[in-house]
């Protein structure tokens, strides 16, 4: 419903106040959506039992994880074109080191006894991405 509502609604408040208004809107609809949280969704039962001294973060995976390659990937499609590419040695040096941080970060959880993303479900068949769609292809109604 936002993309219909959402372009409708900040057009009628920009004509009716002043675009500054566009930003008060996220105001009740962040308090309803914090109080919809906090009443609707809970935390499993194994989770409640823990101690918070028992929980662990894993650092290395937090900062790595979508940060390492997004953010150097980000910027190679954000100004690639006006520094033409490849032909940029920055440009050259950040998708270099979106690619070193994916495939370390792909390394680590595979190699990681409890990952996030279990890279392991790649090794069925099933649920390897293209092959998958073709399996599903194959058998949907015409």
């Amino acid at each position: 419903m936002a993309p219909a509502i959402g372009p409708t609604l900040g057009g009628w408040i920009t004509d009716n106040y002043t675009w500054r208004w566009i930003f008060f809107v996220n105001i009740p609809v962040g308090i309803v959506s914090l109080l919809l949280t906090s009443r609707l969704i809970q935390d499993p039962p194994d989770f409640r039992r823990r101690k918070l001294s028992e929980t662990r973060i894993d650092y290395v995976r937090s900062r790595l994880g979508c940060p390492g390659p997004g953010m150097p990937a980000g910027c190679v499609l954000d100004k690639g074109q006006r520094d033409d590419w490849f032909e940029s040695h920055f440009i050259t040096v950040l998708a270099a080191i979106a690619a070193i941080s994916l495939l370390f970060v792909i390394w680590w959880e595979w190699r990681h006894k409890d990952p996030i993303i279990d890279l392991h479900l790649f090794k069925e068949r099933n649920l390897r991405g293209v092959e998958s769609a073709h399996v599903y292809a194959r058998f949907a109604p015409v």
